[in-house]
């Protein structure tokens, strides 16, 4: 796992070096890892910024075979980024 634990530790550092602006509410996390990494990856997020709420996504076949076996994905929101609902993007779309 060195090489793996080398690469997302900077890559969570990185991500989450302003953590002040990350809405800290919700984390997605969507890979295709062994438990191992996973829970490696985890605990480097609760390390430089915990959320309240983590889900866990499996990697669809489509994304994992081309992104490879070790790729992940955090997804979270900032924030100040623009909130709209869906009834409100139909309306805009329909202008």
């Amino acid at each position: 796992m060195g090489g793996f634990a080398r690469v997302a530790k900077r890559y969570v550092r990185k991500i989450f070096i302003e953590p002040r602006n990350v809405d800290r509410r919700i984390l997605f996390i969507t890979s295709g890892m062994d438990k191992e990494k996973l829970q490696y990856l985890q605990d480097l997020v609760r390390q430089y910024c915990p959320f309240e709420r983590g889900y866990l996504q499996k990697a669809s076949s489509a994304i994992a075979s081309n992104c490879g076996p070790a790729s992940f994905g955090l997804l979270f929101m900032k924030k100040n980024d623009a909130v709209i609902s869906f009834s409100e993007a139909s309306k805009e779309g329909e202008a």
